[in-house]
């Protein structure tokens, strides 16, 4: 007989609180239209472009990391569950401030 573990309230708010920086998606994506204002070469029109998909595709990476910590948690796993959705909202943070402070 397989049980199937719920996933408690706690848990589901940590990931719901991890999924709010979605909400900004709209305003990023309008100002990251502004990368590609005036490039100079070849090179800079790659990194533009780079930038643009890696700073669009945050919300990729918040909600792969709500899914594994869900998994995790089924899997026995409480400590990873908790500490991924963590790991990835403070990395999401720093990556915001220094970009902040350039």
């Amino acid at each position: 007989m397989i049980i199937k573990k719920k996933i408690p309230l706690w848990l589901k708010l940590i990931n719901f609180i991890n999924l709010i920086p979605i909400v900004m998606l709209p305003i990023v994506f309008f100002g990251s239209i502004f990368m590609f204002d005036a490039p100079q070469s070849k090179y800079e029109e790659l990194e533009g472009w780079l930038i643009f998909i890696g700073v669009n595709s945050y919300p990729v990476l918040l909600i792969g990391a709500m899914f594994l910590s869900f998994k995790l948690y089924k899997n026995k796993m409480t400590c990873l569950a908790v500490a991924i959705p963590l790991i990835v909202f403070l990395f999401i943070v720093y990556v915001g401030v220094y970009l902040y402070r350039l």
